[in-house]
């Protein structure tokens, strides 16, 4: 299909409230995504996991008008007969699902309404595709659908199991290290910095007594020698070189895929190292709290972590191409996380393990790198001043 037919995104919404979707995803979803994929007429296939009115899994198709709308009715009919055996029986009421929405909603950013609620073990096709306040363009959106279709090949063994408990973790914890070790340039010493920041920000409003990371620390001291084992052969590997370990090498054939892809986006600014202003705005409309959380001023206060880099003129770094192609990796690599049952406390947790082992690996701990880097900036530059938040040019 050529790149400059007209196309669209359209995709189907299957809604199943059991907590518990390794069998539909596994079975019916992974499946007909690849299958999909590999359609005439249709340039990508992917899946991702969604909670408004209701827990769903979207199955997003993005090609030409003509070829997408064949393929619909075929894969509604199978994802149906897929929950005519393996139904969900998974109770939710109105009132318990707004409350849940309403924490969710704050969390991402997402708006009411919440309600209704679509109802369980159907399929119903819907128009367009997912939204993202870091991507400018419907290039953009065609990319990241691409990079999250390619990715589902990560997420199962030789055999070609889907990962599920340890090996889903163990399988996110190489994901995590195939991507920092290939920030673009820098290597690990940046790269694991996005994950620290991650899990930092989560940290400083949710773990101000300590009960989330103490048992983490306990962790990493448990897990230390293999976790560091993991980050030092995806950075020691040469490029064409197998690490030895083949769920991390398929990372890192993802990322090494969808990288100059990412690069290139950023060098159009089709996608942004920092949020479109509208984020910021649809934070204001939850309160003030939230509204001063995201602004990235200097009216909040922030993590050890987030108070030294903002001390840097991020400008002069000479990465924000890199960062918005870094970014946009990472943020598709999350999206894959929930279809192995990988919840958001454990992907913070994860990120914890993974930047323990990291620094490990680099030599030095975050705050010496970033010491370094500022008084670099201010022997260059005495009357330096610190350019965060980055709020850039562009709306």
């Amino acid at each position: 299909m050529s790149t400059t037919d007209p196309t669209v995104i359209r995709g189907l919404r299957i809604n199943y409230y059991a907590e518990d979707k390794r069998r539909l995803i596994h079975d019916c979803l992974v499946p007909l995504a690849k299958e999909a994929h590999d359609a005439p007429g249709i340039a990508s296939a992917w899946l991702q996991s969604n909670w408004r009115f209701g827990p769903h899994t979207m199955l997003y198709l993005h090609g030409a008008p003509a070829a997408v709308d064949a393929l619909l009715p075929q894969l509604q009919a199978r994802a149906e007969a897929h929950l005519a055996t393996d139904r969900s029986t998974r109770v939710i009421t109105d009132e318990e699902w707004e409350r849940t929405s309403y924490d969710l909603g704050r969390l991402e950013l997402v708006s009411p309404p919440y309600l209704p609620l679509e109802p369980d073990n159907t399929v119903s096709v819907q128009d367009g595709g997912p939204s993202d306040t870091f991507l400018r363009t419907e290039r953009a959106l065609h990319a990241k659908g691409r990079t999250i279709g390619s990715g589902l090949d990560c997420l199962h063994d030789a055999s070609g199991r889907l990962f599920d408990g340890p090996d889903a973790t163990n399988a996110v914890f190489r994901g995590m290290a195939a991507l920092a070790v290939n920030y673009p340039r820098w290597g690990l010493i940046s790269g694991y910095q996005a994950f620290l920041s991650h899990w930092k920000e989560y940290f400083y409003w949710t773990d101000t007594d300590g009960r989330l990371s103490r048992p983490l620390e306990r962790s990493w001291a448990a897990q230390r020698d293999g976790l560091v084992a993991v980050v030092q052969r995806a950075k020691q590997r040469q490029p064409g070189e197998s690490t030895g370990d083949p769920v991390l090498d398929r990372w890192i054939a993802w990322v090494e895929e969808r990288m100059p892809d990412a690069l290139a986006l950023a060098a159009t600014e089709d996608i942004l190292p920092y949020p479109h202003p509208s984020r910021l705005e649809k934070a204001e409309t939850f309160g003030p709290d939230l509204a001063v959380q995201w602004s990235g001023s200097d009216e909040r206060d922030y993590s050890d972590f987030h108070a030294a880099f903002r001390q840097l003129d991020f400008t002069k770094l000479g990465n924000g191409t890199d960062f918005a192609a870094y970014r946009f990796l990472i943020n598709s690599f999350f999206e894959l996380l929930p279809l192995v049952g990988v919840t958001p406390m454990q992907r913070y947790s994860l990120a914890y393990l993974f930047t323990e082992a990291a620094q490990d690996v680099v030599g030095e701990r975050w705050d010496t790198t970033i010491a370094r880097t500022v008084e670099r900036q201010r022997a260059a530059e005495p009357e330096l001043r610190p350019t965060l938040p980055w709020a850039g040019s562009h709306v």
